[in-house]
């Protein structure tokens, strides 16, 4: 696969990190993803309250983009469940954000994953990173029901994911995220890391596509691919807030993983389940 150059990358997720600290100290956030929210932790037969929507992490929907309301007809919203079977649920838009519910009848380890194509962007004015763009904004999150003892992630319909080898969501736990493109490993990819206490931090995937870190807080954790484009796809879509058909000459992904991180439970609370 062929990608936009290291530096330009680079680049990209840099500033998308200045324009993300900016925002998370008050000011007005630029870069826009798909944003998923839901209680990761559940039990069998607890219905979950599923929201998504176009905007700023964490919460400020902008509903003013095109893109936002357009989620109504190109977006879908699925949950994927061990055994690979998939259940597509049915979305209202609830003032600032869609809405659904799911209710799991088994326990077990589910994805949970939100997809949308924002057609083709014209941004030809800023080759080499412009172009004719098919873009992509998708995130999942986990969804855990009962008593799960160890996660074993496995893949999702995403064109870009991280494929996550966890053993609980629990703070002080060690994280490895295999980062992959139509099944292939990504590897020298900037990622962002933003942190419940909103602490931003740019990690790169090594030579086999992977990262490593560790969960040091209690909380939602963003992770966040933002600007990763390949130059090898072209095709015909439709164009960005129009019924016409025009030329793509490459695509571009925005793909997220939000991971809800409990406090690591005590001697006897992991004795007597207090």
């Amino acid at each position: 696969m062929k990608f936009l150059g290291t530096e330009l990358r680079r680049f990209a997720v840099v500033a998308f990190v200045a324009l993300l600290v900016f925002s998370l100290t008050g000011g007005e956030a630029l870069a826009h993803e798909m944003v998923l929210d839901f209680p990761q932790q559940v039990e069998s037969g607890e219905e979950v309250e599923i929201e998504f929507f176009f905007g700023h992490y964490p919460n400020a929907p902008d509903v003013e983009h095109s893109f936002f309301t357009a989620l109504e007809n190109n977006a879908e919203l699925m949950v994927l469940n061990q055994e690979g079977e998939l259940t597509e649920l049915d979305f209202n838009l609830e003032e600032n954000s869609y809405a659904a519910s799911f209710i799991p009848d088994e326990e077990g380890f589910y994805w949970v994953v939100a997809i949308g194509s924002r057609g083709v962007v014209d941004r030809s004015d800023r080759d080499p990173s412009g172009g004719m763009q098919l873009r992509y904004y998708d995130a999942k999150a986990p969804l855990l029901v009962g008593d799960v003892d160890q996660i074993t992630a496995f893949e999702t319909p995403l064109g870009v994911e991280f494929i996550d080898q966890i053993d609980s969501l629990t703070v002080g736990e060690e994280i490895s995220l295999e980062l992959d493109y139509d099944g292939e490993l990504v590897s020298n990819q900037d990622v962002t890391i933003v942190g419940p206490n909103d602490r931003v931090e740019q990690v790169t995937t090594n030579e086999e596509g992977i990262l490593n870190f560790e969960f040091d807080e209690a909380g939602r954790w963003f992770i966040h691919v933002g600007n990763m484009t390949d130059l090898e796809r072209q095709g015909e879509d439709y164009a960005e807030d129009s019924t016409e058909m025009v030329q793509y000459d490459r695509v571009r992904y925005n793909s997220a993983l939000y991971l809800e991180v409990e406090e690591k439970l005590g001697f006897f609370q992991r004795l007597f389940g207090w």
